[in-house]
């Protein structure tokens, strides 16, 4: 589950860099003519020094893309975009369309920031915006034209806004189906249990920890005595039956930090995390006179057989698991409904 969710923030991550970089290269580009532009044709030397100083930053920007420190470029660029346009509202000329650069700013904010941030930011702008065409702007003399410039940046706003939302949405749905794929991979359907694939790989990480800091470990594995006497004596759905509810037996009588999982067949595998071979033998007898008394609602044995290993330096996950499989068959060997463990091998 964590390497798909380190994926999809990867994945992103890459998407926001990628807006970001292209966004600032348009800048780059469009602010290298309007210097140019403004200091040779028009004179208008204060643009002009204010698009240079936010083509340096877009430079700069480019530089911490380079160097993947999104969020600080994340950051430079929005605020570097508000005040550059702000001024863009406030100085071009109407006949240059300055005002109509105002839209950018929702646009960018909704899908550059979160929700609660992109809200403030554009409602900043549009108070700006508001006070910029009703009184700082005198060119502007059709009260209409100042409604209708305000309408279209609420528009605008609104539409990003939604975007942006439904985007979220798709993204929660995405992470929700990722999981359940998840899950559907590493659990087995009937019991609900971790499947043998999931538990090898939890097992290594245990082996591993357990090793690094010289802490206990046992397996144990199990095996529901004459269940095949139940599947041709009831049928194949009661046998299903027998399954989930030792899964369910399993479960209540483990600790929360043990990893139980269906292990194949009627073969279940409890990995039991800083636990000594002594307690597992403890643990796997308990199990037994449980397992006696546990209404499967079919009569059989009603017993299990255990065997129990205890993780060493040298150990992997299968010669582990072979140990557990060896001392499980010698309790099978010497009639069932008991606990052998790795020692027993010796003397059998």
């Amino acid at each position: 589950m964590h390497g798909i969710d380190l994926q999809l923030q990867e994945h992103h991550f890459y998407n926001k860099k990628n807006y970001v970089a292209l966004a600032s290269s348009v800048f780059f580009i469009v602010l290298s003519f309007f210097v140019y532009y403004n200091t040779i044709h028009i004179h208008n030397y204060l643009l002009a020094s204010i698009e240079f100083i936010t083509l340096f930053l877009s430079g700069y920007i480019l530089y911490l893309l380079y160097k993947t420190k999104l969020n600080k470029a994340i950051n430079i660029f929005t605020y570097t975009l508000f005040i550059f346009i702000s001024l863009l509202v406030y100085l071009v000329p109407i006949e240059y369309y300055g005002l109509v650069w105002g839209v950018i700013i929702p646009m960018n904010a909704f899908f550059m920031l979160e929700e609660k941030e992109a809200i403030i930011y554009s409602t900043l702008f549009f108070f700006y915006f508001a006070l910029v065409i009703f009184f700082l702007r005198t060119d502007i003399i059709d009260f209409h034209i100042s409604i209708n410039l305000l309408i279209s940046y609420l528009t605008i706003t609104t539409i990003a806004y939604i975007f942006a939302t439904n985007n979220r949405l798709l993204h929660i749905k995405e992470k929700i189906l990722i999981h359940k794929l998840e899950k559907l991979s590493s659990t087995d359907q009937l019991t609900h249990l971790y499947n043998r694939v999931k538990l090898k790989d939890l097992m290594q990480h245990e082996i591993d920890f357990s090793k690094r800091y010289s802490i206990p470990l046992c397996v144990a594995l199990i095996d529901i005595d004459h269940f095949k006497y139940v599947n041709d004596t009831y049928g194949h759905q009661a046998g299903d039956e027998v399954l989930q509810k030792f899964a369910k037996f399993l479960v209540r009588n483990s600790r929360k930090a043990d990893i139980i999982a269906r292990w194949g067949g009627e073969e279940f595998l409890i990995i039991l995390p800083k636990t000594s071979l002594k307690e597992a033998v403890l643990f796997g007898n308990k199990l037994n006179k449980a397992m006696r008394k546990y209404p499967f609602g079919y009569r059989f044995s009603n017993t299990c057989s255990i065997g129990i290993a205890e993780c060493d330096q040298n150990d992997t996950t299968e010669s582990l698991i072979e140990r557990a499989d060896k001392a499980l068959y010698l309790a099978k060997n010497n009639g069932r409904d008991q606990t052998k463990d790795q020692n027993d091998l010796r003397n059998p």
